[in-house]
Protein backbone atom coordinates (compact mmCIF):
# COMPACT_ATOMS: atom_id res chain seq x y z
CA UNK A 1 0.00 0.00 0.00
CA UNK A 2 1.22 3.84 -0.93
CA UNK A 3 0.37 6.68 0.64
CA UNK A 4 0.54 9.77 -1.03
CA UNK A 5 1.03 13.47 1.17
CA UNK A 6 -0.11 16.46 -0.92
CA UNK A 7 1.58 19.17 0.22
CA UNK A 8 0.30 23.07 -0.19
CA UNK A 9 0.80 26.58 1.21
CA UNK A 10 -1.78 27.86 3.78
CA UNK A 11 -2.04 30.42 5.71
CA UNK A 12 -3.37 29.68 9.91
CA UNK A 13 -5.79 32.21 11.91
CA UNK A 14 -7.97 32.87 14.58
CA UNK A 15 -10.76 35.08 14.87
CA UNK A 16 -13.38 35.36 17.73
CA UNK A 17 -16.41 35.42 16.57
CA UNK A 18 -20.04 36.35 18.59
CA UNK A 19 -22.01 32.91 17.81
CA UNK A 20 -25.74 33.85 18.69
CA UNK A 21 -27.26 30.60 20.05
CA UNK A 22 -31.17 29.60 20.12
CA UNK A 23 -34.21 30.04 17.48
CA UNK A 24 -35.91 33.13 16.91
CA UNK A 25 -40.24 33.12 16.50
CA UNK A 26 -41.41 32.34 13.70
CA UNK A 27 -44.45 34.36 11.75
CA UNK A 28 -46.73 32.11 13.38
CA UNK A 29 -46.06 31.93 16.44
CA UNK A 30 -46.35 35.42 16.75
CA UNK A 31 -50.27 35.03 14.95
CA UNK A 32 -50.78 32.36 17.37
CA UNK A 33 -49.88 34.72 20.27
CA UNK A 34 -51.95 37.50 18.57
CA UNK A 35 -55.29 35.66 18.11
CA UNK A 36 -54.91 33.66 21.89
CA UNK A 37 -54.41 37.83 23.30
CA UNK A 38 -57.84 38.71 22.03
CA UNK A 39 -59.47 35.58 22.68
CA UNK A 40 -58.88 32.06 24.35
CA UNK A 41 -58.64 29.35 21.56
CA UNK A 42 -58.57 25.44 21.29
CA UNK A 43 -55.98 23.75 18.96
CA UNK A 44 -58.41 21.64 16.75
CA UNK A 45 -60.19 25.45 16.14
CA UNK A 46 -57.07 27.09 14.91
CA UNK A 47 -56.77 24.29 12.70
CA UNK A 48 -59.48 24.28 11.22
CA UNK A 49 -59.57 28.06 10.77
CA UNK A 50 -55.85 28.24 9.54
CA UNK A 51 -55.57 24.96 7.47
CA UNK A 52 -52.33 24.20 9.73
CA UNK A 53 -51.62 21.05 11.10
CA UNK A 54 -52.64 20.49 14.53
CA UNK A 55 -49.32 19.30 15.67
CA UNK A 56 -47.66 22.43 14.23
CA UNK A 57 -50.31 24.36 16.75
CA UNK A 58 -49.35 22.73 19.72
CA UNK A 59 -45.40 22.60 19.03
CA UNK A 60 -45.97 26.70 18.51
CA UNK A 61 -48.02 27.14 21.40
CA UNK A 62 -44.95 25.03 23.63
CA UNK A 63 -42.81 27.49 22.83
CA UNK A 64 -45.25 30.19 23.67
CA UNK A 65 -45.61 28.53 27.48
CA UNK A 66 -41.91 28.07 27.88
CA UNK A 67 -41.42 31.64 27.57
CA UNK A 68 -44.26 32.59 29.71
CA UNK A 69 -46.39 34.27 27.27
CA UNK A 70 -48.93 31.71 26.64
CA UNK A 71 -51.05 29.18 28.94
CA UNK A 72 -53.89 26.43 29.10
CA UNK A 73 -57.36 27.11 31.15
CA UNK A 74 -59.12 24.04 31.81
CA UNK A 75 -62.59 24.95 29.56
CA UNK A 76 -65.89 22.52 29.47
CA UNK A 77 -65.02 20.17 26.57
CA UNK A 78 -61.22 21.21 25.48
CA UNK A 79 -58.56 22.64 26.87
CA UNK A 80 -58.06 25.97 25.29
CA UNK A 81 -54.84 28.18 25.12
CA UNK A 82 -54.62 32.12 26.36
CA UNK A 83 -52.00 34.96 26.69
CA UNK A 84 -50.56 35.69 29.74
CA UNK A 85 -50.78 39.53 30.49
CA UNK A 86 -46.66 39.44 29.55
CA UNK A 87 -47.73 37.42 26.28
CA UNK A 88 -50.81 39.80 25.25
CA UNK A 89 -48.17 42.81 25.72
CA UNK A 90 -45.39 40.97 23.20
CA UNK A 91 -48.57 40.19 20.82
CA UNK A 92 -48.77 43.90 20.08
CA UNK A 93 -45.11 44.38 19.22
CA UNK A 94 -44.14 44.51 15.36
CA UNK A 95 -41.42 41.70 15.87
CA UNK A 96 -41.30 39.39 19.28
CA UNK A 97 -38.09 39.69 21.30
CA UNK A 98 -35.50 36.45 20.49
CA UNK A 99 -34.80 34.32 23.33
CA UNK A 100 -31.37 33.87 21.79
CA UNK A 101 -28.22 34.37 23.55
CA UNK A 102 -24.63 35.66 22.08
CA UNK A 103 -22.01 33.90 23.11
CA UNK A 104 -18.13 34.98 22.28
CA UNK A 105 -16.32 32.19 20.36
CA UNK A 106 -12.39 31.44 19.35
CA UNK A 107 -12.27 29.76 15.61
CA UNK A 108 -9.14 28.90 14.01
CA UNK A 109 -8.89 28.29 10.10
CA UNK A 110 -6.65 28.01 7.16
CA UNK A 111 -6.83 29.42 3.82
CA UNK A 112 -5.35 27.23 1.34
CA UNK A 113 -3.41 29.68 -1.03
CA UNK A 114 -3.31 28.20 -4.84
CA UNK A 115 -7.51 28.65 -4.67
CA UNK A 116 -8.30 30.82 -1.67
CA UNK A 117 -10.22 27.68 -0.49
CA UNK A 118 -11.12 28.41 3.67
CA UNK A 119 -11.25 25.45 6.00
CA UNK A 120 -11.30 24.91 9.52
CA UNK A 121 -8.34 23.85 10.88
CA UNK A 122 -9.40 20.32 11.92
CA UNK A 123 -10.10 19.49 8.98
CA UNK A 124 -6.19 19.69 8.06
CA UNK A 125 -3.78 18.16 9.33
CA UNK A 126 -1.39 21.33 9.18
CA UNK A 127 2.26 20.47 9.41
CA UNK A 128 5.33 23.77 9.30
CA UNK A 129 7.65 22.79 6.24
CA UNK A 130 10.44 21.31 8.17
CA UNK A 131 7.72 18.12 9.93
CA UNK A 132 6.69 17.45 6.55
CA UNK A 133 7.59 13.48 6.21
CA UNK A 134 10.39 12.66 4.12
CA UNK A 135 9.55 10.58 0.29
CA UNK A 136 10.33 6.84 0.66
CA UNK A 137 9.14 3.83 -1.41
CA UNK A 138 6.17 3.58 0.15
CA UNK A 139 5.02 7.28 0.52
CA UNK A 140 4.95 9.54 -2.38
CA UNK A 141 5.20 13.48 -1.93
CA UNK A 142 3.35 15.59 -4.40
CA UNK A 143 4.01 19.47 -3.98
CA UNK A 144 1.84 22.13 -4.71
CA UNK A 145 2.86 25.56 -4.63
CA UNK A 146 0.66 28.78 -5.41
Amino acid sequence: MRTTYVVFPVLRGARRFFVENGRRWSIIEHLLLDIVATESASARRLSEQSGLPRRVIVEAFIRLMRAGWVEIISSPGVPVFKATAVGAARASLDQLPAVTVIEPRWRSFAVEQITGGVFRSRELDIRVQSNIPITTEDRLLAERSG
